[in-house]
C-alpha cells in the first residue's frame, strides 16, 4: 500500500485488512467489544483529565489567554503532523500494537504535562503528547469499525458514549483534585498509574 493510499484510507477500508485488526479478528466479538470500549473510556477520560487542569496549568505557568493559545495550538500541530504517521503505523504494526504504542505516549507523557518550566516547553510537549493521542484514537476507530464488522450493526455510537462516559469521570477526578489542590504533575502521574 503506498503511502497516499494509507493517509486517504477510511477506518472502515483499514479494517478490512485483516492485517491491520488481526488481534481483533481473533478475540470473540464481546471481547474485542469490551476492550474497544474500555480503550474509548479511558481516552476520554484522559482528554477531560487535562481539560479539567487547564486552568492549574495556566495558573502554574502564569499564562495569559493568548499564551495559553500558544500552548494549545502545539496541541493541534502535534495532531496534524501525526496524522499521516498513525495511518501508516495501523497498517504496518495493526491496531492493537498501534494503540499500545499511543498509551504509552499516554502514560509516559502525561505526567510531564505538569511540569513544564514554560509556555514554549509545554507547546512542544502537548505536540508530542498529541502524539499518542492521534496513535491511539485512529487504532481505536479502526478497531471500532472490526468490531462493527463482526456484529453486523452499528456500534461506533456506543463507543463514543464510552468515551463521553470517561470524560463525565475524568471531569469529576480532575474537579476533585483541584479542590484539594493537588499539583498537576501528581495528579497526572497517579492517572498514567491507573
Amino acid at each position: 500500500m503506498v503511502m497516499e493510499e494509507i493517509v486517504l484510507s477510511t477506518p472502515q477500508s483499514l479494517a478490512q485488512q485483516p492485517a491491520v485488526v488481526g488481534s481483533i479478528r481473533r478475540q470473540t466479538p464481546r471481547r474485542a467489544r469490551i476492550a474497544v470500549a474500555t480503550t474509548f473510556f479511558i481516552t476520554g477520560m484522559t482528554f477531560a483529565t487535562w481539560a479539567a487542569r487547564i486552568p492549574a496549568v495556566s495558573e502554574q505557568l502564569h499564562l495569559t489567554p493568548g499564551t495559553l493559545g500558544i500552548a494549545l495550538f502545539g496541541l493541534n500541530c502535534g495532531s496534524l503532523l501525526s496524522l499521516p504517521i498513525s495511518g501508516t503505523l495501523v497498517v504496518r504494526l495493526r491496531s492493537r500494537t498501534t494503540a499500545f504504542i499511543g498509551f504509552l505516549f499516554y502514560c509516559l507523557l502525561f505526567p510531564l504535562l505538569g511540569m513544564m518550566p514554560n509556555v514554549w516547553a509545554l507547546a512542544c510537549m502537548l505536540g508530542v503528547y498529541a502524539l499518542g493521542s492521534s496513535l491511539t484514537n485512529i487504532a481505536i476507530n479502526v478497531a471500532g469499525v472490526a468490531v462493527e464488522q463482526r456484529y453486523n450493526r452499528p456500534l461506533m455510537g456506543s463507543f463514543h458514549a464510552f468515551w463521553s462516559f470517561g470524560g463525565v469521570a475524568g471531569s469529576l477526578i480532575g474537579a476533585g483534585a483541584a479542590s484539594i489542590n493537588m499539583p498537576v504533575w501528581l495528579h497526572f502521574g497517579l492517572m498514567s498509574i491507573v
